[in-house]
């Protein structure tokens, strides 16, 4: 128990420390990533690829589902689908990141992947001590035994001829907790009847559903495979007190309770440990085999632990309105578990979606950690260009927006060095707030750090919100809403939110941020985002004046691993920003303090200050500097206290102090 702590976030932080802390993963990763179960081929995805170009929509990383297999086998690529040639030379040319999916079952068949479990005995045991068999993809398949001394060794050695094939960037560990299309024991008499869904090249539906056809592939019943020495052992009925999930019995869709792990361990004993062992064994093969500073990895189960070696997403979710809305406490939630980069699969994994439901999905999921849009082959294509104008503005305003606070967002999970939260409900912000524990508020919005707030449309046929805000200003930061909100006690705002416009996302006053800009003209990754920033401060008042306070991660270049590593992880690369402004000889100063958390000086310029965006300065009276304009610049509207400092464009040295005038004959309320 961790007890004594009256803040939320430091009693989280001593749990995640215990845990051994969470992973940090690559820029790049944070970037926006389209993925689907249905690419079944290499055109597929040069096709979304080129879709995404040809609309200047965002793109950072391709996936690929089972499809690239042969025959749904793990460690394969079905080579007359995925030229391996034809493949490196697109991710090459096109600079995507690439992620493809390995689940935990080894088909039981004549290939390497099954001939070299067999023959280093790392199959898990049936109470027989023969191989365990269930069903998953491709049909009959038995599954690693995690606590095998040899099992390591295997799945390195499997993984690095898959990547000799294809150079992927991460990978996605599904189906492992573990599933099992058997409840437990797949029976002696049962046929296989797995269709494997590969594609006709000409059928395709009006819908841009995959119309899938069978392979033709024999039946076979399961007494006749020739792998197989023996029967299959009966598994014994177990009563327990609480089955999870439902099931009609503990091996409902999972491996037989009474299964055998190397040492004698039961598998009702080991049962919650196939993802984390998966998870620390494919972490390892990342680091030490392909020198993967920041491992990627994608796990649909998990347990306490499997935070130092992977991230998450909610899995098969589906394409309705509830899904939308309960995605927001999943985040949540995975925070606290000590997960925070997590996500859900935009716009629903399973069933068709909407266009309105995609266009809010969009919007929402542009403010996940972990965003990718993912569905099913059964259900029509989702992509940002695939449901017409609408949800095709709401993501590229979206995802711009998301671009834009990019680096502030990965600044967050920088600062937190493995331990708290990023994604949080509001009352970790506002513990004697009681309106912040109610459930429309905890059901809806969510702050991401201490700065910004979301309070995303979740519901059907609506284009105005109530949005909770807590006592203190709040700025809206997208760029069409020229809204701010200043209540001395909390209170709920009537807010509008248009189907194609951003998702509402305030910086709370006090509070600064560093935004990019971002390219209109083309598509872009983030790796083009350059260190050429806006200051965005939302003043407070104090004391003397007003203020604002932030921070950012100082390096040259956040899309280098080796940087971030070097400077962030082994080092201190955090810089601490102070806004100030306050009245000297009858004028209006602007003070920007750039201090290190290290303590210790920077070498070189490593980002420069474009503009000055300052929220929440009452003026009257004034003589407004000629650097100074007022109101709407170009197509980013200002609040009536809003003012842009321009064509002051400076380099930050940390430390440094740089103070600008601002007006004459001042006065500040």
């Amino acid at each position: 128990l961790f007890l004594g702590e009256k803040d939320p976030e430091n009693l989280l932080q001593e749990y995640h420390t215990y845990l051994g802390g969470w992973n940090l993963n690559s820029f790049w990763t944070f970037g926006f990533q389209q993925s689907r179960f249905g690419y079944h081929k290499l055109s597929d995805l040069v096709g979304v690829y080129d879709s995404f170009s040809a609309r200047n929509l965002p793109l950072d990383v391709l996936w690929t589902d089972i499809d690239y297999m042969e025959d749904y086998r793990i460690f394969t690529v079905d080579e007359k689908r995925y030229p391996v040639d034809a493949f490196r030379k697109f991710l090459n040319e096109s600079g995507l990141k690439y992620i493809l999916i390995i689940d935990p079952g080894v088909a039981i068949d004549e290939y390497e992947g099954y001939n070299e479990a067999e023959k280093r005995n790392v199959l898990l045991k049936d109470a027989n001590g023969d191989n365990f068999v269930g069903k998953v993809w491709p049909g009959w398949t038995s599954f690693v035994d995690w606590l095998h001394p040899n099992s390591s060794n295997y799945w390195t050695n499997m993984l690095l001829k898959l990547h000799m094939k294809i150079p992927y960037d991460g990978i996605w560990l599904d189906m492992n907790e573990v599933s099992n299309f058997c409840d437990g024991p797949c029976r002696d008499d049962m046929i296989e009847e797995v269709y494997l869904q590969m594609p006709d090249e000409d059928a395709k539906s009006s819908n841009n559903k995959t119309a899938p056809v069978p392979l033709k592939k024999g039946k076979r019943r399961l007494k006749d495979i020739k792998h197989l020495k023996k029967a299959q052992a009966e598994t014994k009925t177990r009563t327990v007190a609480y089955v999870p999930g439902g099931g009609k019995t503990i091996d409902d869709k999972a491996i037989a309770h009474d299964a055998v792990h190397y040492g004698g361990i039961k598998e009702i004993d080991f049962h919650p440990l196939h993802a984390y062992y998966m998870c620390k064994v494919t972490n390892n093969f990342l680091q030490l085999n392909l020198g993967h500073k920041f491992p990627f990895i994608l796990t649909r189960s998990t347990i306490f632990g499997t935070n130092k070696y992977a991230s998450h997403w909610s899995g098969d979710n589906d394409a309705r309105w509830q899904w939308l809305k309960l995605s927001i406490s999943h985040m949540v939630t995975f925070n606290m578990f000590g997960i925070p980069f997590v996500g859900s699969d935009i716009c629903g994994f399973l069933h068709d979606t909407s266009e309105g439901l995609c266009a809010r999905w969009m919007q929402l999921g542009s403010l996940y950690p972990f965003s990718r849009n993912h569905n099913d082959m059964n259900a029509k294509a989702q992509e940002p260009y695939a449901l017409g104008r609408t949800v095709l503005r709401a993501s590229l305003n979206s995802l711009r927006l998301r671009y834009s606070i990019l680096k502030h967002y990965y600044t967050k999970f920088i600062a937190q060095r493995g331990r708290g939260t990023i994604v949080k409900p509001l009352f970790f912000n506002f513990p004697n707030d009681e309106e912040t524990f109610k459930d429309n508020v905890l059901d809806t919005q969510f702050m991401i750090g201490k700065e910004l707030m979301a309070a995303p449309i979740v519901e059907p046929g609506v284009t105005e919100r109530k949005i909770y805000f807590p006592a203190g200003s709040w700025f809206a930061l997208p760029s069409n809403f020229k809204t701010s909100v200043n209540v001395q006690n909390g209170t709920y705002v009537e807010f509008k939110c248009s189907m194609e416009a951003e998702p509402p996302l305030f910086l709370r006053g006090g509070y600064l941020i560093l935004q990019n800009k971002v390219p209109l003209d083309r598509t872009f990754k983030t790796s083009d985002l350059d260190n050429n920033m806006i200051l965005k401060a939302a003043l407070k008042k104090t004391q003397n004046g007003y203020s604002a306070k932030g921070e950012f991660a100082a390096v040259s270049n956040y899309s280098s691993d080796d940087e971030i590593y070097s400077s962030c992880v082994e080092s201190q690369c955090m810089v601490k920003i102070l806004a100030e402004v306050s009245v000297v000889n009858n004028k209006a100063v602007l003070d920007l303090t750039f201090t290190p958390v290290s303590g210790k000086p920077m070498q070189g310029v490593v980002f420069n200050i474009e503009e000055v965006v300052l929220l929440g300065l009452p003026i009257k009276n004034t003589v407004i500097a000629s650097s100074f304009n007022y109101g709407s610049i170009l197509n980013d509207a200002l609040p009536d206290d809003g003012f842009r400092l321009k064509n002051r464009r400076f380099a930050v040295n940390v430390p440094m102090k740089k103070r600008f005038d601002l007006f004459d004959s001042i006065r500040i309320e």
